[in-house]
């Protein structure tokens, strides 16, 4: 498997590192909307069509995007059907070779369908869970950090439990947040 590159499909992007997946939903965006570029000639996709793109290229690509937002349409990068994504600022263009050899994991066995039981479904602050989770990491064992999640239902706090190097144990609570 390859985890360098991120995997366009139709619907979305997915990356991941083995550990961690994330996967975004893609905008539906015309191509005639992104601006005539020479040589580029817009990938289409069908269902079922996957391209992995390079995350260097990626990176290349989002570098390039320009910064100021005077085109909503300016802020994303073509797929081109030569292996490249494209970007412009209506004066210059970036194209960047994107094409990445092997086979991207199948993340579709790993994620939860829409009939697949769930314990609790808790909202929280992503920031206060990113200050616990550093707690954990700062405080924690160092050698493996591990921390235990307890959700006991969507209206109590989820408690995140862990131990120092010398054993002493960590609770912490986070407070749900309304979905």
């Amino acid at each position: 498997y390859t985890l360098q590159g991120i995997a366009i499909e139709r619907e979305s992007a997915t990356v991941t590192d083995g550990h961690i997946l994330v996967q975004v939903a893609l905008a539906p965006l015309p191509d005639a909307d992104f601006p005539i570029v020479a040589g580029l000639e817009h990938k289409t996709f069908s269902n079922g069509d996957q391209v992995l793109v390079h995350r260097d290229a990626a990176l290349a690509a989002l570098k390039a995007i320009p910064h100021k937002k005077s085109m909503p349409i300016l802020q994303n990068a073509a797929m081109g059907a030569d292996g490249k994504l494209y970007t412009t600022d209506l004066e210059n263009v970036g194209q960047f070779k994107h094409e990445l050899e092997g086979k991207f994991p199948n993340w579709r066995q790993e994620m939860p369908t829409a009939d697949t039981p769930t314990v609790a479904e808790i909202g929280f602050d992503a920031k206060k869970m990113i200050q616990l989770c550093r707690y954990f990491v700062d405080h924690g064992d160092k050698r493996t950090p591990i921390v235990k999640l307890t959700l006991y239902d969507a209206q109590s706090a989820m408690k995140l439990e862990g131990k120092t190097e010398d054993d002493q144990a960590i609770t912490a609570l986070l407070m749900p947040c309304k979905l």
